[in-house]
């Protein structure tokens, strides 16, 4: 009887343990991962900053957002545009997160004189 209760007692401590570690890999999955450190492109054309943020990520999924400072004009050629601001900032975590780095660039057509009139 002793011996049932210590087989009884080990199969729930077992089952305790693989439940917290199975519990533990499914919250990493869900935490960002740092992939890499994002460079300073304020000021540079689009098509370049997209270029050097691709060397950092390589192969991962890259979700670009974009915004146009002086209003909705259609982005058609990423070289036409000049990046006013940038998510994340320099320096900081590019991070892959649900399977994809997300970053965001503000910009304004390359013959606008400046970000913001």
């Amino acid at each position: 009887m002793q011996k049932n209760l210590g087989v009884a007692v080990a199969s729930v401590f077992a089952t305790f343990v693989m439940m917290v570690f199975s519990a533990g890999l499914a919250r990493a999955a869900n935490e960002p991962e740092p992939v890499g450190e994002m460079p300073d492109v304020k000021g540079m054309l689009l098509n370049q900053a997209l270029g050097m943020v691709s060397e950092i990520t390589g192969p991962l999924d890259l979700d670009v957002q974009t915004d146009d400072t002086k209003g909705s004009r259609e982005q058609i050629n990423d070289a036409n545009w000049t990046v006013c601001w940038q998510y994340p900032k320099p320096e900081a975590d590019l991070l892959l997160y649900q399977s994809k780095v997300t970053v965001a660039f503000g910009v304004r057509r390359s013959t606008d004189p400046d970000c913001w009139q």
